[in-house]
């Protein structure tokens, strides 16, 4: 909600704010606008304990394109961009003629991807992105509607040093 300035305050209450960083605008009311290349928020870096997650942002894209391969990274906590990389990631990717929304998630060690298996992202409009893993169950929704499911089981990675980045891949 600040809508000025270098820092994404975190409404949370748990202090995570996040640092505006290469070229990262505040855009009209408490939005944010990246570039695509490099601009990101960088919320530090934190463990998330337990088995149940919930990733989600209200997303507007112009132009999925300028991501190669369609890979616009909404949050990501990870080392590198290859699977096992990734503690958890919600991002989009180009699947055959569409983009659509895929999850990453690490427990026990283990990284699964999971592509939204409906669910074509529009360009030009706000959609609202989420990704739950709930100890069973890793699940995509766009627009509050099922676009994807497949089953994963076990606690979360934990990886203190790596940070977290809103708009970016670390």
């Amino acid at each position: 909600d600040a809508a000025t300035g270098s820092v994404a305050i975190d409404a949370s209450g748990n202090g995570r704010h996040g640092f505006l960083t290469a070229g990262t605008q505040w855009n009209a009311g408490p939005a944010l606008t990246f570039d695509g290349v490099d601009d990101h928020v960088d919320a530090g870096s934190f463990d998330l304990t337990g088995s149940a997650l919930t990733l989600a942002a209200w997303a507007w894209s112009e132009d999925l394109a300028n991501c190669s391969a369609n890979d616009c990274r909404l949050l990501s906590k990870a080392t590198g961009t290859a699977e096992d990389d990734h503690d958890f990631m919600l991002s989009t990717i180009q699947d055959g003629a569409e983009t659509r929304l895929r999850f990453r998630l690490k427990t026990g060690g283990s990284t699964t991807t999971l592509i939204a298996t409906s669910g074509a992202l529009p360009e030009d409009q706000w959609v609202h992105a989420a990704a739950v893993y709930d100890g069973s169950t890793m699940e995509l929704f766009l627009d509050g509607v099922s676009v994807g499911s497949t089953a994963k089981a076990g606690a979360l990675n934990q990886n203190p040093s790596v940070p977290v980045w809103i708009g970016g891949n670390p």
